[in-house]
């Protein structure tokens, strides 16, 4: 299983709590930020509302083995601007 956390959380849904109940199942995520406004749309890693070193706590309950940054669109400044901030971001998470 491939799991988005921006779309599990945009529904409502704790990413912890799937790993509860299906645990070893999601080797791959993807780490896309939701914004902190009221349409909640995507964001650079590690500026939105989505609590990643949280959810990566929980690597081994999950099975996380791999993980991809993933930025569906840019709000603000260029596409390759967007990734250096959630690459800078990314590499603050304790793995």
């Amino acid at each position: 299983m491939e799991l988005d956390l921006y779309w599990a959380t945009h529904a409502g849904i704790d990413p912890l709590e799937l790993f509860r109940k299906n645990p070893g199942h999601f080797p791959l995520v993807h780490l896309k930020d939701m914004a902190k406004t009221e349409k909640r749309e995507f964001a650079e890693v590690g500026t939105g509302s989505i609590d990643f070193q949280r959810i990566l706590d929980a690597r081994k309950l999950a099975g996380i083995e791999h993980y991809f940054v993933e930025q569906d669109s840019v709000t603000n400044g260029t596409p390759l601007e967007a990734i250096a901030v959630s690459f800078k971001n990314v590499e603050k998470l304790t793995m």
